[in-house]
């Protein structure tokens, strides 16, 4: 299982087009189409990025997980 440290929505740009995208400065980004997604950092210090088109939901999903995990 893959333990995080830190999650946060960004704008993550273009990347080059839909798919995985490796090299980015945010690590391996799962790009949909958008500039939306949520930036995952883990305990080993890997870096990505899940791209959304849901971004209002992808935000109520990351705020109910932060209260959960208090």
């Amino acid at each position: 299982m893959v333990r995080w440290v830190s999650t946060k929505i960004i704008d993550y740009g273009f990347v080059g087009g839909w798919g995985i995208r490796y090299g980015s400065k945010h690590g391996v980004v799962y790009n949909t189409s958008g500039r939306i997604g949520i930036a995952i950092k883990t305990r080993k210090g890997e870096k990505l990025v899940i791209g959304t088109k849901k971004q209002n939901k992808l935000k109520q999903v990351v705020n109910k997980l932060k209260k959960d995990s208090k």
